[in-house]
């Protein structure tokens, strides 16, 4: 069952084109990886999908609402977390959680107690916001964006910040909520959180689409294949590997992206220029190297 559908997004600032015909959609019990480099579009996008800025051109559609056009009722089952969940610091969670209740119809108080037990905020829901951890703090804005029983969930980078411990809580949570059937769009930079988490990638790059594909498509090497280098060292490569894809690990290790066919060249032109060679290992690409590979850049923020 499809929850949301983004049909041809445009949003244009001045000349500035800063999403840019972007299509997708995400059906019931999806959790969506929307990555992208810095400066890709992807706030913006989550902006355009919960009506908080106006569409240039194209149509976002909750469970067949309009944002637009019919913006309550596209936006009654919807929660989300944009950037850092916002809370009052002096009161507890507990009155933090009734005053989000108030803005919508009949949320009782079993449905508040039944959020804080989702989110595991029992011993500490009736303490003041500003004793909270970051991990909980965390927590308590996902009970806040659940409290409506949202069928679309959008989260803006959930663990940013957390401690391992609070990565894995929160990741416990949200893999939780997708077992209840919520559609789940996640914007982060963490990689190897998307790897856990999510069974679909949507990468844009420039406000345009790049990738939207399964996981495990995502990580299968297109025509390339990395491969992991041991020498002697690894400095002046940038002289001999012009146009290969490559990052330098440390001193003596670099991942390179190369076809099958040219890795032997590859070798023969380091041979050539004197650099000895310990191990040739091909490797699996996690989802950073696919990053790597797919958007061609070798940051994501």
């Amino acid at each position: 069952m499809e929850i949301l559908s983004c049909k041809n997004l445009k949003k244009q600032v001045n000349h500035k084109v800063i999403v840019d015909n972007l299509s997708f959609s995400i059906n019931k019990g999806d959790v969506v990886g929307f990555i992208g480099p810095n400066g890709a579009g992807k706030t913006t996008t989550i902006k355009l999908i919960l009506g908080l800025i106006k569409l240039t051109e194209g149509k976002v559609y909750i469970n067949g609402y309009d944002i637009e056009r019919e913006y309550l009722k596209a936006i009654e089952k919807v929660g989300a977390i944009v950037e850092t969940p916002d809370s009052y610091l002096y009161l507890s969670g507990y009155d933090n959680l009734k005053i989000i209740a108030n803005n919508y119809k009949n949320i009782k108080k079993d449905r508040i107690d039944e959020v804080v037990k989702i989110v595991g905020l029992e011993n500490r829901i009736k303490d003041e916001v500003s004793t909270y951890s970051l991990g909980m703090r965390q927590r308590l804005g996902i009970a806040e964006a659940i409290i409506n029983r949202p069928e679309l969930l959008i989260l803006d980078e959930p663990t940013n910040g957390l401690d391992i411990e609070g990565i894995i809580e929160i990741r416990e949570l949200i893999q939780q909520l997708s077992h209840q059937g919520i559609a789940i769009l996640i914007s982060s930079h963490n990689l190897t959180e998307i790897d856990h988490l999510c069974n679909r990638i949507i990468a844009i790059k420039k406000g345009k689409l790049v990738t939207d594909d399964s996981i495990e498509n995502f990580k299968k090497a297109t025509h390339e294949i990395a491969y992991l280098l041991e020498l002697d060292r690894t400095n002046q490569l940038k002289q001999i590997l012009v146009e290969e894809k490559y990052e330098i690990i440390d001193q003596t290790k670099l991942r390179i992206y190369v076809t099958k066919e040219k890795i032997s060249s590859i070798l023969e032109k380091l041979l050539e220029n004197h650099y000895q060679i310990y191990s040739v290992q091909q490797e699996k690409l996690t989802s950073e190297q696919a990053f790597i590979q797919k958007v061609g850049e070798n940051k994501i923020e």
